[in-house]
């Protein structure tokens, strides 16, 4: 700390963290220096760096364990429809999977008893490769998920998650267009929205795994195959 005149201090504080350098910088009048010691001292002592991130990377580790036993090397439109025993692990009781899905201009959400809206030229063979290597990845405030390409960017796949408050809405009337907020059992729990792609034959599209973190830990809650319609 230091004077900058005859009448300002400042204070600066630099952590490191992760490798990487934070500074909390203050600008304060000299008649206030009692006052702003100890609101600096607050505030440099409250300032959790990284505290999101590890929220994160436990999520990412939970993420990478998913995608190795449900998505990587398998079809998952198969696992879902057949309701195979390796979703078991990352299902919630309380609310099992639904699927957003338009047969039309309107996305609709489907449940297990809807068949998840599947038809009989949905694509339940293709499966999703990483050739072995993928990194997980926070998606830029400023991206757009339906302009995510999943490229191969130095052997390795890149997935993509994001924070979001709440899941897509639905429709609730098809004449005019009413949407209704879906109600979850854990309705302040955090969510994840993931981007991932769809593998069909040549082309490959953006889906949307949506997890819960519910008292059990993080449960995969919805999927949503209309994200990047028309």
């Amino acid at each position: 700390k230091g004077e900058l005149d005859e009448s300002t201090l400042y204070k600066t504080y630099t952590i490191l963290e992760n490798d990487e350098y934070f500074v909390i910088y203050f600008e304060y009048p000299k008649d206030d220096e009692d006052l702003f010691e100890s609101i600096s001292q607050y505030v440099y002592e409250s300032f959790k760096v990284g505290a999101g991130n590890i929220e994160s990377e436990e999520f990412v580790a939970f993420l990478e364990e998913f995608l190795n036993d449900c998505f990587w090397d398998v079809n998952f439109n198969s696992l879902l429809k057949n309701n195979d025993k390796r979703l078991a692990k990352y299902t919630d009781p309380q609310m099992d999977i639904r699927r957003y899905y338009n047969p039309g201009s309107v996305a609709y959400l489907y449940t297990r008893a809807d068949n998840f809206g599947f038809e009989d030229f949905n694509d339940f063979e293709t499966k999703a490769k990483s050739g072995g290597k993928f990194s997980i990845k926070e998606l830029s405030y400023e991206a757009m998920p339906c302009e995510i390409e999943f490229n191969q960017m130095k052997g390795s796949m890149e997935i993509y998650f994001w924070s979001v408050g709440a899941v897509p809405y639905v429709v609730v009337d098809s004449e005019t267009l009413e949407m209704q907020e879906v109600a979850l059992p854990y309705p302040d729990a955090e969510i994840m929205a993931v981007y991932l792609p769809d593998y069909y034959k040549d082309n490959v599209n953006v889906r949307a795994f949506y997890f819960i973190n519910t008292p059990s830990g993080w449960k995969i809650a919805f999927v949503d195959d209309s994200m990047c319609s028309a």
